[in-house]
């Protein structure tokens, strides 16, 4: 009995760390060392650890799957105690569950010495370890999907308030633990007693998800409104664009009516030998069509990828910021409309709030290029910035003061890419102060694609 239920443990531990694995990697070459080491300790402490000290193999435990955590992935100290707290909590307290619903029925048949049983214990955890699995793996399928959680690991704010709750609800569990498990003899220990601790234990377990299920609703909702500030972002880019095309044709129209006339006097003034005032006047009418008539620069053929590129060169020259721009949009790829503004937008967006932080205007710039190959297609942006990054295990963080309200550029951009079976890298030169990123996304040659021409 004692080694099925040991088996049932490791099975439980390990799955457990290898979905973490899973959520953040490490680079580590000695993981499965270290999942041995897990293995080995956590047997030692089950067969020799005293069953009449549980609390000791509880502490002992769980601060065995801490420090595998942190060891095998790239989860910071916080999002560590998140990882080995839940695992923790939802194990006890199914564990406790359990061990009440036995001791409520040995007190009932008068079979009360039976809850001190040695095989009591290991039954106890061979029903826990997978029911707690099954619950486990049932909220991971239906509620805390894996890039959700993915993404509420690196939710600051709302992860150490999750956190906190669990060190309340692991302190519960001490407490129950060591008078529940230790203390079996002491008069307290009754059915109603029992029936508080299978209760408490269960609300416990509740609240936890219940906690986190609504901080990720939190968060989605948060990344919704962001998207959907992005997109009223774009839409008034294209806005902006129309009204610029719109004013270009006004502007020659008026031109257009004025030109016959402008001719005439020019015929006359040449007839008259008047060459000087002639002269003067085609000068400033040079410089009249140069004002009036400046058509906004074509980046493509697509109207609104050319919205968010003039609105990007707009804001560049308001803040001297050198724009450089080669090729077209990515053609033939499976970027949906919404995935196409996404990337764009935050791709320039980073760009120029990084380049806008350069107090030296001199060396403010943006390059960027995009190239349509045979099976790939390249967008390649570089910039400069100010030389200072937030970065979390590997993980480039927004140095917005509001952190969980921002930070989703490169989140995204790395979602889209790798969706559509892409590469990126993110390459920044400490001592050149140069940022770039590099995308490369498959193309489908066989995709039709629908161009968007201007109106003539």
């Amino acid at each position: 009995m004692i080694y099925a239920a040991l088996a049932v443990l490791l099975l439980y531990n390990v799955a457990y760390v290898a979905y973490f694995i899973k959520l953040s990697p490490a680079k580590n070459r000695h993981r499965y060392f270290i999942i041995g080491l897990l293995i080995l300790f956590q047997s030692a402490v089950y067969i020799i650890g005293d069953k009449n000290f549980p609390l000791t193999i509880f502490i002992l435990n769980t601060a065995a799957i801490y420090v595998t955590i942190r060891l095998v992935t790239n989860l910071n100290m916080i999002q560590g105690a998140f990882a080995a707290g839940m695992g923790v909590i939802n194990v006890n307290s199914i564990r406790n569950i359990i061990n009440a619903t036995f001791s409520i029925m040995f007190i009932n048949d008068g079979n009360f010495y039976l809850i001190n049983d040695p095989d009591v214990y290991h039954v106890v955890t061979l029903l826990a370890f997978p029911v707690a699995m099954a619950i486990f793996i049932i909220l991971r399928a239906f509620i805390f999907e894996d890039l959700k959680m993915k993404r509420f690991l690196y939710a600051n704010t709302p992860l150490r308030l999750v956190v906190i709750y669990q060190l309340f609800s692991v302190v519960n569990l001490v407490l129950i633990n060591s008078v529940s498990l230790v203390n079996r003899q002491a008069p307290i220990l009754s059915i109603e007693y029992y029936m508080a601790i299978g209760v408490t234990c269960l609300i416990i377990i509740y609240m936890m998800y219940v906690v986190m299920y609504y901080t990720i609703k939190y968060f989605e909702r948060q990344r919704i409104e962001s998207r959907n500030a992005m997109l009223v972002a774009s839409y008034e880019q294209q806005l902006s664009h129309y009204k610029k095309l719109e004013n270009f044709y006004n502007s020659y129209r008026k031109f257009k009516h004025d030109y016959e006339g402008v001719v005439g006097t020019l015929r006359n003034m040449v007839n008259n030998s008047e060459n000087q005032e002639a002269k003067d006047t085609l000068e400033q009418m040079d410089q009249l069509v140069y004002n009036a008539l400046e058509l906004p620069k074509r980046y493509s053929n697509n109207m609104i990828f050319d919205a968010l590129m003039q609105e990007l060169a707009t804001k560049c020259k308001e803040n001297n910021i050198t724009l450089t721009f080669e090729g077209s949009e990515p053609m033939h790829t499976h970027l949906t409309l919404l995935e196409k503004i996404s990337l764009f937008h935050n791709l320039t967006s980073n760009a120029y709030e990084a380049t806008l932080k350069v107090k030296d205007e001199s060396k403010r710039y943006i390059y960027m290029k995009i190239t349509n190959q045979e099976n790939w297609a390249s967008i390649y942006i570089e910039n400069s910035y100010n030389g200072k990054l937030k970065q979390e295990h590997g993980k480039y963080m927004t140095t917005k003061k509001d952190v969980d309200s921002h930070g989703f550029g490169l989140e995204n951009i790395i979602d889209i890419t790798k969706r559509l079976g892409g590469f990126y890298t993110i390459e920044p030169n400490l001592l050149k102060e140069v940022f770039t990123v590099s995308v490369l996304l498959p193309r489908d040659l066989k995709k039709p694609i629908i161009i968007e021409e201007y109106i003539d």
